[in-house]
C-alpha cells in the first residue's frame, strides 16, 4: 500500500473508531482525541470528525436519498466520514477520498460491504451534491438537530438566530489573551489580528491567528506569556466586583482559564483556590499558573466533597456542568447530544452545586454563575429556581451571549448573598 493511502486509511479509521465509541456514549470527542489519537494525527483526525458533525444533517440526508433504508451505523459512519472528506475537505481528493473508504470497509467488513460502499458514494457524487450543500449553507440553522432549532426558534429573534446558523459555519479560529508582555512585531511576526473589544471583558485584549505553528515555535504558550482562551470564557471572572483582597473558590476550575482571570484581577491580593475533580486537569492548571509565577491553592475535589468551612470565601465561581450548547464552535458534537432527559439531569446537578456553593459563600459575598450554554433552563431559569429556593439571594446582574463569528455561547449571574 502506496504510504498516503496508507495514512489516510490510518485517518479514517481513528475518525471511525472515535464515531462509533461517541455513538454508544463510550467516550466524547475531545477525550477521544486527547487519548487515544497519536498527537500526529491529530489535527486530521479532529478536522475529519468536527467538520463530519457539522454536517451531520446534509450528510445523512445525503446517505438516506440513496439508500432504501438507513444503512447499519457502522457503514453509515463510513460513507459520511468519505462525504465529509469529499463536499468539505481539500486534503484528499473525491476519488481517492472514496478509494480508501472502500479498501478500509473490504478490510473491515468484507467484498459485499466494499461493493455497497463504493456503490453509495458514486451514486451520490454523480447526483450532484454540491445542490445540497448549497442549500445547507443558505439555510444553516437546519444543520442544527432539529430539537434545538425548535427550541430556538421560540426564543430567539431572526437577527439572533442568524448569527448562531454563522457561527456553525464558521471555523472557530485559535484565540488568545496575552498574559505577559508581547512586542508588536511578535504579535506582526505570528499574524494576529485584534478583536474588537468586549464590554463584558474591559481592558482584555483578545487576538486570533489562523496558524499556531509560529506561537508554539516563539514558546509564547509554555513561557505563560500568553493563554489560549474564546473571549466568552472572559464573561464570568469579570462579572464579580473585586476590590482587593477577597477570599475567592473557584469550585470547577480546570484547566484554569477563568481562574487566572480571577488571579489577575485579584492583583496579588487575598486569597484563591482552585478546585477540579479531575486530578489530571488540575496539573494543567499547576502548569498554567506555574509558569506565570501566580498564587493559588490548587486541590483536587469535586463540588460536593469540598471540606471548607460555611462562608468561607468572599466570591465563589461555580463554572457548571452543562450541556454545552454555546460551544458548538468548539464541540461540535455537543448539539447532538443534547436530549431533554440530558437537560433535566444536567440542571438537577447544576442546583446541587450551585447550593453548594451558597454554603461557602460569606454575607454580603457573591455567587458567580457560569454557564457555556444558550438554553434557557439552564441560564434564567436556573437562576430563578434557585432564587425560590433561597430567600437570602438576591441576583444583581446577568448575561447571556449568544455565539457568533468572534466568540462562543456563555451565560454569567452575580447571586450575592444578604
Amino acid at each position: 500500500m502506496p504510504f498516503y493511502q496508507h495514512t489516510a486509511e490510518q485517518i479514517l479509521n481513528l475518525a471511525l473508531d472515535g464515531l462509533t465509541k461517541w455513538a454508544s456514549a463510550q467516550i466524547g470527542i475531545d477525550d477521544y482525541l486527547d487519548r487515544q489519537v497519536p498527537s500526529g494525527l491529530r489535527p486530521p483526525v479532529s478536522s475529519l470528525l468536527f467538520e463530519y458533525f457539522r454536517y451531520k444533517t446534509l450528510l445523512d440526508r445525503l446517505i438516506g436519498s440513496k439508500c432504501a433504508r438507513m444503512p447499519k451505523p457502522r457503514y453509515q459512519h463510513i460513507l459520511a466520514l468519505a462525504l465529509t472528506q469529499c463536499l468539505f475537505q481539500t486534503g484528499i481528493g473525491k476519488e481517492s477520498a472514496v478509494n480508501v473508504a472502500v479498501a478500509a470497509t473490504l478490510r473491515k467488513y468484507g467484498r459485499s460491504a466494499g461493493g455497497f460502499v463504493n456503490g453509495v458514494l458514486r451514486n451520490i457524487l454523480r447526483s450532484d451534491p454540491e445542490k445540497y450543500r448549497k442549500e445547507a449553507l443558505e439555510t444553516p440553522l437546519y444543520l442544527f438537530p432539529e430539537i434545538l432549532r425548535k427550541r430556538w426558534e421560540k426564543r430567539f429573534s431572526p437577527d439572533e438566530l442568524a448569527g448562531i446558523s454563522g457561527a456553525l459555519l464558521g471555523k472557530a479560529p485559535l484565540t488568545f489573551r496575552p498574559t505577559g508582555d508581547l512586542t508588536a512585531e511578535e504579535l506582526a511576526q505570528v499574524k494576529a489580528v485584534k478583536f474588537p473589544a468586549f464590554d463584558w471583558a474591559p481592558g482584555i485584549d483578545f487576538f486570533s491567528v489562523s496558524d499556531a505553528k509560529e506561537l508554539f515555535r516563539l514558546g509564547l504558550f509554555e513561557n505563560g506569556r500568553i493563554y489560549a482562551q474564546d473571549p466568552a470564557a472572559a464573561l464570568a471572572p469579570c462579572m464579580p466586583r473585586i476590590r482587593g483582597g477577597e477570599k475567592v473558590l473557584d469550585m470547577c476550575a480546570a484547566p484554569g482559564g477563568k481562574t487566572l482571570l480571577l488571579a489577575e484581577r485579584l492583583g496579588g491580593s487575598g486569597k484563591l483556590v482552585a478546585a477540579d475533580r479531575s486530578a489530571k486537569r488540575q496539573e494543567l492548571t499547576r502548569k498554567n499558573f506555574a509558569c506565570r509565577k501566580l498564587d493559588c491553592e490548587i486541590i483536587v475535589a469535586a463540588a460536593e466533597e469540598l471540606k471548607f468551612p460555611p462562608e468561607s470565601f468572599d466570591i465563589v465561581l461555580a463554572d457548571l456542568p452543562c450541556t454545552n450548547t454555546g460551544v458548538f464552535r468548539h464541540k461540535p458534537d455537543a448539539p447532538w447530544r443534547f436530549t431533554e432527559d440530558v437537560l433535566a439531569e444536567t440542571v438537577k446537578l447544576q442546583l446541587n452545586i450551585l447550593q453548594k456553593a451558597a454554603a461557602l459563600v460569606a454575607p454580603g459575598g457573591q455567587i458567580v454563575y457560569s454557564t457555556c450554554s444558550i438554553e434557557y433552563e439552564e441560564n434564567q431559569g436556573q437562576i430563578g429556581n434557585f432564587l425560590e429556593k433561597n430567600s437570602n439571594f438576591r441576583t444583581v446582574k446577568q448575561k447571556l451571549l449568544l455565539p457568533d463569528a468572534y466568540h462562543d455561547g456563555a451565560f454569567s449571574a452575580i447571586i450575592v448573598k444578604n
